[in-house]
């Protein structure tokens, strides 16, 4: 039986388990089935570990992997409101997208300027360079979102949530704007 079956099943025959130092505790009205109670002893640890996580409901699994041990326990305990994390969350996407925003005007205006691309085609390949950078940066997927959001045709191309790490969401750069401005189209540039 899983770990929230267990709970369930617990709390469905008038139990509620809690923990206190580090060990259950096991509150009902009147006495547990016995095969409740040997699963809930068979699986202690297990119980221990999904009691003391905390609840992280309407937080990106990527932001809530950023938080500290400390940070959890806080949240777990109360110290650390839910709503804080969650407004926590929305600055870094804010501050992400800002950074975000600026690197693809940034690339736009080069690939436009310095590589003569038509400005469709500058945005296009923007894109797909500051969705890289973006990963690259560990930014979280909304801040790509929120970046791009005055460009819904771009916008349309990325998906809602983030794919596999290795997947690149619009597609493999076909330039590289090098550092002076230098727009260096990718592939093989060998002498003949």
């Amino acid at each position: 039986m899983m770990v929230d079956q267990l709970l369930q099943a617990i709390s469905q025959a008038g139990g509620h388990v809690t923990v206190d130092n580090g060990d259950l505790v096991l509150k009902a009205a009147r006495s547990l089935p016995d095969d409740l109670l040997a699963e809930l002893k068979a699986h202690k640890p297990e119980i221990l570990a999904a009691l003391a996580r905390p609840n992280l409901s309407g937080v990106s699994p990527k932001f809530a992997a950023r938080l500290s041990a400390e940070d959890l326990e806080d949240i777990a305990t109360g110290d650390i409101p839910l709503d804080t994390v969650k407004a926590f969350e929305q600055a870094a996407v804010a501050r992400e997208a800002a950074d975000v925003k600026e690197s693809f005007e940034e690339r736009a205006g080069i690939l436009e300027y310095d590589a003569a691309l038509s400005r469709h085609e500058a945005e296009l390949e923007a894109a797909t360079i500051t969705a890289t950078y973006a990963r690259n940066c560990g930014y979280l997927w909304a801040s790509l979102r929120v970046a791009l959001s005055a460009y819904p045709e771009l916008l349309a191309s990325l998906p809602e949530k983030a794919g596999l790490v290795d997947s690149l969401p619009l597609g493999v750069s076909k330039v590289a704007v090098l550092s002076g401005r230098r727009v260096l189209r990718q592939g093989f540039h060998g002498r003949a």
